[in-house]
């Protein structure tokens, strides 16, 4: 039986990729959002492979409400957040900025939604 289940955004990049592999071994289980625009779906290959399991995993930007809605009420078992999506300010950084700011938002207002919806059911 999982111990949790953990929305990891950015799962496929360096960082995101051990996260969840971490989070995999010690019995959790993952969603993982990305947009692939500094990853590939390979580190889901390798996640596999290491792991032995294969996290969920949506192409979406997080940015995009809509598609995190959909996510969430996909996997209602989400109970945490970890956020590791980002673009490289370098190569686009009025989207960084943009990107940065609306995600922190979106994730904050998703996970106070999920806890009120849940409080009304108890």
């Amino acid at each position: 039986m999982p111990v949790g289940t953990v929305l990891v955004t950015g799962g496929t990049g360096y960082i995101g990729s051990f996260t969840t592999l971490a989070l995999l071994d010690a019995g959790y289980d993952v969603v993982i959002v990305d947009s692939l625009y500094n990853s590939s779906k390979v580190a889901l290959d390798r996640i596999e492979l290491l792991a032995g399991r294969r996290p969920d995993f949506y192409q979406i930007d997080i940015t995009d409400e809509k598609a995190l809605d959909e996510v969430f009420a996909k996997h209602p078992a989400i109970d945490s957040v970890i956020h590791f999506a980002a673009l490289k300010a370098s190569f686009a950084p009025h989207s960084f900025s943009v990107c940065d700011a609306t995600s922190k938002r979106q994730q904050m207002d998703a996970k106070m939604k999920k806890k009120k919806e849940n409080k009304k059911l108890t």
